[in-house]
């Protein structure tokens, strides 16, 4: 219920701040689309999160290009520096957990799991569809380094 609430909320603030909308639309809306998914069921949520998923690789893949093509040189200069600073495992780790509150949203499609090979098979894709993104994401954002 918390994270319904903490994602509605966010997207009545990108709403309000990008279009200029109340910030309210953008709370109901959320609220509406969640309603209507979980009403039409578990199916009809796969089929979304499903397609949703590519829209949010496409998305990223997008903003990663737009990235190299800005700031490429910034990028590789900074990926070969070298400059670790502490508390870098830390970071990771509440990356990791901070994505673990999406699990309870997707457990229901477990179900579609029969065996140990499926199981295991499913969590290491997973496992690398997870974390393609945040890599995405730094190399995106080591181009500004340290600003960002």
């Amino acid at each position: 219920m918390l994270f319904l609430i903490v994602l509605a909320s966010t997207a009545g603030s990108i709403l309000q701040e990008i279009f200029g909308l109340h910030y309210y639309v953008g709370v109901i809306a959320m609220m509406v689309g969640v309603g209507l998914l979980v009403f039409n069921g578990s199916d009809t949520i796969e089929k979304f999160l499903s397609h949703w998923s590519f829209l949010l690789y496409a998305t990223y893949i997008l903003f990663l290009v737009v990235c190299f093509t800005k700031f490429g040189d910034d990028i590789v200069s900074s990926v070969f520096r070298g400059n670790i600073e502490s508390g870098w495992a830390l970071g990771g780790l509440r990356y990791a957990f901070y994505n673990l509150g999406i699990i309870p949203a997707v457990l229901f499609s477990t179900r579609h799991i029969k065996t140990r090979k499926e199981a295991i098979g499913s969590g290491i894709m997973a496992g690398i569809i997870g974390i393609v993104p945040g890599i995405l994401l730094y190399f995106a954002m080591i181009g500004l380094y340290p600003d960002i």
